[in-house]
């Protein structure tokens, strides 16, 4: 899931620091913040799960880690927002509140859908 909104950021997204979305979204304004705290909490979920898969955090971290992805997600789902696509953003995470962050409780359980999407490449002909 995490993927799958990370892949929905990019496309409402310019890498450049100016966000351009139908020009309405100023540097620096709510929506702007919005969009960049989602990235964080996107990079910051998959970078827990690749580290806990490595056994690279300690148990003190990974509760520390739980917390602050669920506490973001809480955030998040509440921030004003005026932008009609951070509007959209936001309905998707209220929509799929329980499935954002099964991967926390789950270490069997990708944040993203990658192994699922290669699986069906696997069985499409060439």
């Amino acid at each position: 899931m995490l993927a799958r909104l990370l892949k929905s950021l990019s496309d409402e997204v310019q890498p450049e620091p100016i966000w351009l979305l139908g020009g309405e979204t100023e540097q620096h304004s709510q929506d702007f913040d919005f969009f960049a705290d989602i990235k964080q909490f996107v990079n910051r979920g998959c970078q827990f799960y690749r580290r806990r898969a490595a056994r690279e955090l300690s148990k003190k971290k990974i509760v520390a880690e739980k917390k602050w992805l669920r506490d973001e997600l809480t955030r998040l789902r509440s921030c004003d927002v005026y932008h009609e696509k951070a509007i959209t953003l936001q309905a998707l995470l209220m929509r799929h509140n329980g499935e954002w962050l099964v991967f926390l409780d789950d270490a069997r359980v990708s944040p993203g859908n990658n192994l699922a999407e290669r699986a069906l490449d696997l069985g499409r002909p060439s």
